[in-house]
C-alpha cells in the first residue's frame, strides 16, 4: 500500500501558535470584561447596603418623633424622656439597648449632626443628618432627616437644644455621645 499525502491539509506550528495566542488575548479580554463588571457590582451592593442602615435609621427615628410632645438634643439624655443614643463607637440605642448587632454595621459607625443653619425653619420643624463612616471617619452615605412634628406645633412648643441652646456646641456624634430625648403622647 502506498500512502502519500497529497498538498498542505495540516497545520504549521506557527499557525497553531498563532490560533492559541489570539484564543489567549481573547480570553484575557473577557476575564478583564468580567471581572471589571463583577468589581462594580461589588460596590454597588455595597452603596445599597450603607443607604439601607442609613435610611432604616432615619426612618426609625422620624417614626418615633413626628408626634412627640417634647423633644430635647444634647450631650445628655433628659430624665423622663425615651432617648436615641448614638453613642461614640458609631451604635444606636434607644432607651439605653442597641438596636441592633454588630454585625449589623459590618464595621462602620453610624453619626449624626445638627444643622449648622437650620435656613429659617421654626422650631416645630426636627432636623438632623445621619452618615455611616468606615473606621477612618470617611462618610460612605448620609441621609437627612427633616420631620414637621405635629404635636408640638399645635401647641407651640420648640425643640430643644441644650448646651445652652448653642447648636454649635455639638454638631455631630464623632466624638462624643449625642441623645435625643422625646415624650411620646399619651392617649
Amino acid at each position: 500500500m502506498n500512502c502519500r499525502m497529497e498538498g498542505n491539509k495540516g497545520m504549521t506550528t506557527v499557525e497553531l501558535l498563532a490560533g492559541l495566542m489570539m484564543a489567549l488575548m481573547l480570553m484575557g479580554a473577557a476575564s478583564t470584561v468580567f471581572f471589571t463588571v463583577s468589581g462594580s457590582f461589588l460596590n454597588y451592593a455595597d452603596r445599597s447596603e450603607n443607604q439601607m442602615i442609613t435610611d432604616m435609621v432615619c426612618n426609625m427615628i422620624t417614626e418615633r418623633v413626628a408626634y412627640a410632645e417634647f423633644i430635647a438634643v444634647g450631650t445628655e439624655p433628659v430624665e423622663g424622656c425615651r432617648v436615641f443614643e448614638f453613642s461614640e463607637e458609631g451604635r444606636i440605642l434607644l432607651d439605653g439597648e442597641e438596636l441592633f448587632e454588630s454585625s449589623f454595621y459590618h464595621g462602620k459607625r453610624l453619626v449624626c449632626g445638627l444643622p449648622k443653619d437650620n435656613g429659617g425653619m421654626s422650631g416645630q420643624v426636627f432636623m438632623l443628618t445621619v452618615s455611616l463612616e468606615d473606621s477612618s471617619g470617611k462618610s460612605l452615605y448620609s441621609s437627612d432627616i427633616v420631620v414637621k412634628l405635629i404635636n408640638m406645633g399645635i401647641s407651640g412648643e420648640n425643640i430643644r437644644y441644650m448646651e445652652n441652646e448653642d447648636r454649635e456646641a455639638y454638631v455631630n456624634s464623632s466624638d462624643q455621645a449625642v441623645y435625643i430625648s422625646f415624650r411620646e403622647v399619651q392617649l
